[in-house]
């Protein structure tokens, strides 16, 4: 790997730990290793118990591939309703636990797709393309530094691959937009367009192409969402939108009920009603929140005229506007530090970049710190504990945004 371009205001900032990181050919071969060891390993505990026909516990993959299955079988619907879903999956493992349905009709092309392959075999296909697709995108984002950024993102990365979420391919989808767009492609909509399958994590990059007048970008992402759409739709049958908003009018009775895992939630919402219980107060929080959000925005713009920057900022203000957005979805913010590194480094103090870090690390992956208390307790027992644990991922991606505030215009707030 080439020498770092790492640079920072003074020479304190240049850490060891950060140049090992960065420049340490062994340990980034040893990461890639782990993380190919690990999809392998989940690949064939999924298979194993496909074989069996019951599972020790259902995964998020789990649920993409019932989803598919019931699609293929002309049974969506029964997806998107949760006493239906409820029973499919009890079908599948004996564990305690239910996963609702509430994803948009095109990224059930996706999971019909999967379901065609055995679970194990899907899983594997699905997690090591998103991985491949992720890391070669952020290297095209920070060149030298991709080990540095990696491991400031290790958290998501890893809890994506534990469960097969879809972190991984929103990120991508989400970098490569960037990507394109820092390059003056036309076609920089066309990712954009495709994450129709999680709309709520692009909010704030298109208030951003908004506030920035580029209403090329906005068309072409629209007509590829409304063309994907389209298609799911004719697959699917117009009657499966009103099944989608009645998941989604569920999923509100959800959260109100706090039968979410909401301490693995990263939402303003998640964190006051973890922390108060007061259904109307998250409400409020999360109201702030966005306006929040759109201060990030606006100040971004007005302070900096460098593309780069401002993507940044808008890809880690988007994590504050949705109350439903979980600690793998946060590798969005991990694409907006790799985006902001040049500020980043050099106008913020070494001190600062390291709470920055920090905060990234405890956003995606908190919980991870509850890990002993799960091993050493039974399962009931742990639920229990886990119930009351507040959500605090709101609160570190805050600390970063105003930290990375003052870099984009050091000038001024020294003034």
């Amino acid at each position: 790997m080439q020498r770092s371009t790492f640079h920072a205001l003074d020479d304190e900032s240049n850490l060891p730990l950060v140049r090992t990181l960065t420049e340490s050919t062994f340990l980034w071969r040893l990461l890639k290793l782990c993380l190919m060891t690990m999809i392998f390993l989940k690949a064939l505990h999924l298979s194993y118990f496909g074989l069996l026909g019951k599972f020790n516990g259902l995964t998020d993959f789990n649920a993409f591939h019932l989803a598919g299955s019931l699609a293929l079988d002309g049974r969506l619907s029964d997806a998107y309703h949760i006493e239906q879903m409820r029973a499919a999956q009890s079908k599948l493992t004996d564990a305690v636990g239910f996963m609702p349905w509430t994803y948009p009709l095109p990224f059930n092309l996706i999971t019909s797709l999967l379901a065609l392959l055995p679970i194990g075999a899907a899983y594997f296909l699905f997690t090591t393309t998103s991985l491949i697709a992720f890391l070669s995108v952020l290297r095209r984002l920070v060149g030298a530094e991709l080990f540095l950024v990696t491991f400031l993102n290790l958290p998501a990365v890893l809890l994506n691959v534990e469960c097969g979420q879809n972190g991984l391919l929103t990120a991508s989808l989400i970098g490569l937009f960037c990507l394109w767009s820092l390059e003056g492609r036309r076609v920089a909509g066309i990712p954009l367009g495709l994450m129709i399958i999680k709309p709520h994590l692009i909010v704030g990059i298109g208030i951003y192409l908004m506030l920035k007048r580029d209403w090329q970008t906005l068309l072409i992402a629209g007509l590829v969402g409304a063309g994907i759409s389209t298609v799911a739709t004719l697959i699917y049958g117009i009657d499966m939108w009103a099944h989608f908003f009645q998941a989604i009018h569920e999923s509100t009775d959800m959260l109100k009920e706090e039968k979410y895992p909401l301490f693995r939630m990263s939402s303003a919402f998640a964190m006051v009603v973890t922390i108060t219980h007061r259904y109307e107060w998250s409400w409020l929080f999360q109201i702030a929140s966005i306006a929040f959000a759109l201060s990030i925005l606006i100040l971004s713009i007005r302070r900096t005229s460098s593309p780069r920057t401002g993507l940044g900022m808008a890809c880690v203000a988007s994590a504050l506007f949705s109350p439903y957005i979980y600690d793998y979805d946060l590798l969005i913010v991990g694409i907006g530090i790799a985006l902001l590194l040049p500020v980043f480094h050099k106008n913020l103090t070494s001190f600062h970049q390291s709470l920055v870090a920090v905060g990234l690390l405890l956003a995606q992956g908190g919980w991870l710190l509850l890990t002993p208390l799960i091993l050493a307790e039974n399962k009931d027992q742990a639920e229990a504990t886990l119930s009351v644990v507040p959500s605090l991922g709101c609160f570190f991606i805050v600390l970063m945004s105003g930290l990375l505030l003052t870099a984009i215009a050091p000038k001024r707030i020294a003034a």
